[in-house]
């Protein structure tokens, strides 16, 4: 008989945490949301789609700056649009004294962390002993001080039964389920590969923009989120989302000791150069700020914006490069690459011009030897289970697995479902204790790579 952990790596929850406390609310009160300096888009995006358990009073905390009235327009944006609108009513504390304003809500409430990430993790160590559940944009530490602090907060919150999560919305993306989906057919992939350094099994490849639309408007950047000492460099900020899909992808629901586990190797950092008037554009400021001059050189500064880092888990080697550029050209938006390496195939998610810049997953022969259809029609048919208009055509070699767009809901429409899991684990007041273990191995391995890039 067919293993059945293709429906239930999702739902398993044989290591659990004991109930948390945040579940004690009558069946008449609602969660709270409370925003704390809202200066990434994604604080926004969070509360994009309305939910039955988060009162639709919410409460922003932050200075009168341009940052937060972005945060409120989009909360606006989402009230007045025509499909599904939203009924958000923000209440905004911002009296010198909000970040003191900021601890004295009920416990029990929810807080969101989207912004500066030099001050995230000791909030997020002050929301957990002011009694907050934390739902929190990567990334949670930005270098190794930070995770040591991290590592302490998050021990405190299972001490104290409550919940800190990260926002990790790629584990929504069709492909990557697909992909994980693929990886569990034995008799298709067969096991993973261990691969070495110079030839890691394992390679994630991400590119990204700077000057990009969302929500249909062009995106505003906080002038921090140019400086590496506030945002964080190439190695920690979008590098959690692929070091997390390397984990919930090759080792489903499996506890991680980053101690026993996790062997970072060797890590490099490189500069992506911003002109002022591209700075002007993607900021709204005139010029560039003080504190962005260590990184001047001429007319530009040069931010430590891209990365790769090489690791082993679990004896499995990993390849990541995350990198910037300014603005995507001809459409293409940002990009993903992913390719896991079976003894029996390979899984490839790559963009091409012929798809529309859309992503594809491929099926590719390993080791010389065909891909037997007869295997590759068992695996689908055991995902259309779950996902039953996916279908598959040969191209030469390979095999291009068919996703309609029905299934690709995009990226903002993730974070409906990042919050969903959240308080799925909220309301119940179960954590499993591999999310926990994935959190701390995640930016474990992510500042270690940073520490190694520094040598």
């Amino acid at each position: 008989m067919k293993q059945t952990i293709l429906y239930t790596v999702l739902a398993n929850l044989l290591f659990i945490y004991p109930a948390m406390t945040q579940t004690n609310l009558t069946a008449d009160e609602k969660y709270r949301i409370l925003t704390l300096e809202p200066g990434h888009f994604h604080a926004a995006l969070v509360m994009k789609e309305a939910n039955p358990l988060i009162d639709t009073t919410c409460y922003v905390y932050a200075p009168d700056n341009a940052a937060t009235h972005q945060y409120l327009d989009y909360l606006k944006s989402f009230n007045t649009r025509r499909q599904k609108p939203t009924t958000w009513n923000p209440v905004w504390f911002k009296e010198k004294d909000y970040l003191e304003q900021a601890w004295k809500q009920p416990p029990g409430s929810i807080l969101v962390l989207a912004g500066n990430n030099r001050s995230k993790t000791s909030w997020i160590s002050k929301a957990v002993n002011s009694g907050y559940a934390v739902l929190a944009d990567k990334p949670m530490a930005i270098d190794p001080e930070g995770f040591a602090k991290l590592e302490q907060a998050l021990t405190t919150a299972k001490n104290k039964r409550q919940l800190v999560y990260d926002i990790m919305t790629e584990r929504y993306e069709i492909l990557n389920i697909l992909q994980r989906l693929l990886m569990q057919q034995k008799d298709l992939f067969g096991e993973l590969e261990k691969g070495s350094p110079d030839n890691p099994s394992i390679v994630k490849e991400s590119l990204h923009h700077y000057y990009k639309l969302v929500a249909g408007v062009p995106l505003r950047r906080t002038e921090w989120q140019y400086d590496p000492r506030q945002a964080g460099t190439g190695l920690v900020d979008v590098t959690t989302h692929l070091v997390d899909q390397v984990q919930w992808t090759c080792f489903p629901e499996q506890l991680l000791n980053y101690n026993r586990d996790v062997q970072p190797i060797r890590a490099r950092l490189w500069p992506t150069a911003i002109s002022l008037p591209q700075y002007s554009a993607s900021t709204g400021a005139a010029s560039f700020p003080e504190f962005l001059a260590p990184y001047r050189k001429g007319d530009s500064i040069h931010v430590s914006s891209n990365g790769e880092m090489v690791y082993a888990i679990k004896g499995v080697h990993v390849r990541i490069k995350v990198e910037w550029l300014y603005k995507a050209e001809g459409g293409a938006g940002d990009r993903h690459y992913s390719s896991i390496l079976g003894t029996g195939c390979r899984l490839v998610i790559r963009q091409e011009p012929t798809d529309r810049f859309g992503a594809s997953l491929y099926v590719e022969p390993v080791n010389g030897k065909t891909l037997s259809e007869e295997k590759l029609i068992a695996a689908v048919k055991e995902i259309q289970r779950v996902y039953p208009a996916i279908r598959f055509k040969q191209e030469g070699e390979s095999w291009k697995i068919l996703v309609p767009d029905h299934y690709r809901s995009g990226h903002e429409a993730h974070f409906a479902k990042v919050t969903e899991q959240f308080l799925k684990y909220l309301k119940d007041g179960l954590m499993p204790e591999w999310e926990w273990s994935f959190m701390l191995s995640k930016y474990f391995i992510t500042t270690q790579s940073l520490a190694l890039a520094k040598l």
